[in-house]
């Protein structure tokens, strides 16, 4: 089962490349991998829309203190990662007990 997980989530590679489309156009700003977010001109607002867009783009919950406690892509690409492992790992474990 656990190899099944991880043949399907996404690598910090894949989750960077997505916080970083989702955060330019959040932000109106080209978005580097160290940039912080808050210097970008991120503020409360845009964290919530940038929280928001990963819960549907990506599907899983993030809370907006992991963002402002890791505020560049190069921090919080990994606890997103970690995030979606989790709800994978959550999916497999329910379709197993479904048959």
């Amino acid at each position: 089962m656990a190899e099944r997980v991880a043949e399907h989530a996404m690598e910090v590679a894949d989750v960077a490349s997505a916080l970083k489309r989702i955060w330019q156009s959040v932000l109106g700003v080209p978005v580097g991998g160290a940039d912080n977010f808050l210097d970008l001109g991120g503020d409360s607002f845009d964290a919530v829309r940038i929280v928001t867009r990963i819960r549907g783009e990506l599907g899983c919950e993030i809370s907006l203190i992991d963002l402002f406690d890791r505020p560049s892509i190069e921090e919080f690409a990994p606890v997103v990662t970690q995030s979606l492992a989790l709800v994978q790992h959550a999916a497999a474990v329910s379709a197993e007990q479904d048959t």
